[in-house]
């Protein structure tokens, strides 16, 4: 009987910790089974928000949650990875493929901005050129209106260089004729001695102030006013010399009528001296006008010059403005020309070509292009074997990186040794010319 008991209780152990067992196994299938359906439900709604972003087709979700639901037979886990790995690739390509379409927008944009730019820029270095030769055209026509004018000024200059010997000219003139009317009134006075009878009836006397104004202590309009006086005084009192009849005349009457030819001289000296004072006058006038007009044209003369300096200082500025721009030009060519050299570079290694293509355009065009291609082949291969080739372009890369490093470290020892075997070798030279000698 114990023997029984003993066996029952083992048996009921046994089933025990069957049923246990099973309950366990169903509480954990239980478990994956909800987690799966958490799982699904997350991708459901993962897929139903990329599609309301328009990043995954909505064909393709409905395919995919189809399978889903087909796949009962099939081992759940697998099928949930592989769908998810399949999700995460689709949703990868749909992100890169904005991103590249947003990039190749905002490389357009770019284009037509500097295309716009560069119009602009050609449009202002035009203008300034016009603005330029008008500047350059005023600056002459300035310049030749200066060369006339001086010749005006030095034609007018000449003119009064002659008008002044003319005026010296009168002057000597009009000297001599007052030293001859001096000898005149002096041969008078000695005529008055000679025969003081005839003088004293005629009674005409001169003044001692008129020969004082000959000297230094009168001035020049003082001097005038008492010669005109006196001579006006001389030609009121003047007469007419009578014929005289020559057979009954004696030496005396003689030189009295000698005296009279001499003093008829004065009349003479008179007019001479009003023609060669409204002559002065004349001159004076015209020295006066010519100095106005010399004063006019010098002041035109000063504004064109500093109409010239301001022409000049604006097309100076406006040439270090056209170096600048030019220097800016040349600075921007560069920078285009290290652009087309990189797009360069980048166009043969994503095509694999050697034929030189110029236009950026068509560069980047053939570059979206392969990088295009290269993203789908990677969705078409297994990420496992895109991660093994990216590991082995690392591994190039940095094996050529060490290789270069290698060279450079060669080259620099190389220079070391030179450097350091260039006197020992100097010293050898020496010794092997002290030996030949």
């Amino acid at each position: 009987m114990s023997a029984n008991l003993t066996k029952t209780q083992v048996r009921a152990r046994k089933s025990l910790d069957a049923t246990t067992d099973r309950m366990d196994t169903c509480l954990v299938t239980i478990r994956g089974l909800r987690d799966l359906a958490q799982k699904e439900a997350s991708l459901v709604q993962n897929a139903l928000r990329d599609m309301e972003n328009n990043l995954i087709d909505p064909v393709y979700t409905l395919e995919l949650t189809k399978s889903i639901h087909r796949s009962g037979s099939r081992n759940i886990d697998d099928y949930v990875k592989r769908n998810t790995e399949i999700l995460l690739n689709e949703h990868a390509t749909v992100v890169r493929q904005n991103v590249i379409r947003k990039m190749k927008n905002q490389i357009q944009e770019m284009n037509e901005e500097m295309s716009e730019e560069a119009k602009k820029l050609g449009d202002d270095i035009s203008n300034f050129f016009d603005f330029i030769q008008n500047s350059y055209s005023l600056a002459s026509n300035s310049f030749k209106k200066v060369t006339d004018i001086a010749k005006r000024n030095y034609d007018k200059v000449e003119l009064v260089m002659v008008s002044e010997n003319k005026l010296f000219t009168l002057k000597t003139e009009l000297q001599e004729l007052e030293q001859q009317m001096l000898e005149c009134l002096m041969c008078s006075e000695f005529l008055k001695t000679l025969s003081p009878e005839r003088y004293e009836k005629e009674a005409f006397h001169i003044r001692k102030e008129f020969l004082r104004s000959f000297g230094p202590t009168y001035s020049d309009e003082q001097r005038e006013s008492l010669q005109k006086e006196v001579l006006e005084e001389l030609l009121a009192k003047w007469k007419l010399a009578s014929p005289v009849d020559v057979s009954g005349v004696s030496s005396a009457e003689v030189t009295k009528l000698i005296g009279r030819l001499k003093e008829s001289n004065l009349s003479l000296v008179h007019f001479s001296r009003g023609t060669s004072a409204f002559e002065t006058t004349e001159l004076a006038a015209l020295k006066e006008q010519m100095n106005d007009e010399l004063t006019a044209w010098d002041e035109k003369i000063a504004n064109a010059e500093t109409e010239l300096e301001l022409i000049q200082k604006m097309h100076d500025k406006l040439k270090r403005q056209t170096w600048d721009l030019e220097a800016e030009s040349a600075r921007n060519k560069e920078l285009r020309e290290t652009e087309v050299r990189k797009m360069a570079e980048i166009y043969k290694l994503c095509t694999g070509s050697e034929v030189h293509v110029t236009d950026p355009v068509l560069m980047r065009v053939a570059v979206d292009h392969s990088m295009q291609g290269i993203l789908i082949e990677m969705n078409t291969q297994p990420r496992k074997k895109v991660k093994e080739l990216l590991k082995i372009l690392e591994a190039e890369k940095k094996l050529s990186e060490r290789k270069a490093e290698e060279a450079m470290r060669a080259q620099r020892a190389t220079e070391r040794l030179r450097k350091a075997l260039t006197p020992a070798i100097g010293k050898e030279r020496k010794q092997a010319k002290k030996k030949s000698k």
